[in-house]
């Protein structure tokens, strides 16, 4: 009989030889209602249709990555009030930023915010950050451009890259990816999905 994708990996999460294994819930359904019961159930990631196929693999690799530094840390989870986790919020518009700081805030984060990219680069120079969530259009230096200047500075190459942005054409998604970016959320974020993503990319650094 045909099973829904809430049963199925409900079966998969029940079952000692499979809880382990994990699943990337690829779905139409956007709804915050779904997104948080799949994570509640156990699902390591959340993807709805249409999909690009830069950004699923980039979401499958990221996945992979965290399932890893979790078998050799033995499932042990960072908890961001006790590692201080260091987040920076680049985006030029007053609300948004406000937002993210005291939604991440609320979460145990260390949040610095920069108005633009060009503060962005001078903060980054002067100060450590573990994450950088990154918009796109800004007016004085676009995420593009910080994010290659990021990435091509040794000092900051290894600092992941979220880009958090409205600016959802595929074109975009994978230029960013190219450019070295960890992974790439359209605005209106999902406050779940976000929490999830900037956990899983923080697990995923603590193993270099």
């Amino acid at each position: 009989d045909l099973i829904d994708g809430y049963k199925g990996l409900e079966q998969l999460k029940a079952d000692i030889r499979t809880r382990e294994i994990p699943v990337v819930m690829l779905t139409a359904v956007h709804e915050m209602d779904s997104v948080v019961r799949c994570f509640e159930m156990g699902v390591e990631d959340y993807l709805t249709k249409p999909f690009n196929i830069p950004f699923v693999k980039s979401r499958i690799s990221s996945c992979l990555r965290s399932t890893t530094v979790k078998e050799e840390t033995e499932d042990r989870e960072r908890q961001p009030e006790d590692e201080e986790d260091r987040l920076l919020i680049v985006d030029d518009n007053a609300m948004n930023r406000d937002l993210l700081a005291r939604r991440l805030g609320r979460e145990g984060y260390h949040i610095t915010t920069a108005v633009g990219g060009k503060q962005a680069l001078g903060l980054v120079e002067k100060d450590h950050f573990d994450l950088i969530l990154l918009d796109i259009l800004m007016p004085d230096m676009d995420g593009y451009e910080v994010l290659e200047k990021l990435k091509h500075n040794d000092a900051t190459r290894d600092i992941p890259v979220i880009m958090l942005t409205a600016v959802h054409e595929v074109e975009s998604v994978k230029h960013c990816i190219d450019l070295g970016a960890e992974d790439y959320l359209i605005k209106p974020f999902n406050a779940v999905l976000l929490k999830s993503r900037i956990a899983a990319t923080l697990l995923s650094k603590s193993s270099v």
